[in-house]
């Protein structure tokens, strides 16, 4: 179960334990790749709000740039938002499916 690398996708502990589930392991090594491949995917978001941040703000020096800079500010911080949220989510799934896997 591979998930979004858009920075737009929802990433829910659901989503997680499915992914961690398809792996069709227990083995820590191979949990420990697709947790690192899915913080990968959830932390494009941040990246792309951060950048988008600085856009923003360069943007905003300018009297014309306001304009677009305004805009640009708020979809970085709910991008930033979105991809923060993303990667608690990943590693809450990621805790409770190996908490679950030790029993």
């Amino acid at each position: 179960m591979a998930l979004s690398p858009s920075p737009f996708a929802t990433v829910s502990k659901q989503s997680v334990l499915g992914a961690l589930e398809a792996t069709g392991s227990h083995d820590p090594d191979v949990l420990e790749r697709e947790r690192s491949h899915l913080l990968s995917v959830a932390r494009f978001a941040w990246m792309t709000g951060a950048a988008l941040l600085v856009a923003g703000i360069v943007l905003c020096f300018t009297t014309v740039g306001v304009l677009a800079g305004v805009p640009l500010l708020t979809t970085a911080s709910w991008l930033m938002y979105r991809g923060k949220r993303n990667v608690d989510a990943i590693k809450a799934g990621f805790a409770e499916f190996v908490g679950s896997s030790a029993l």
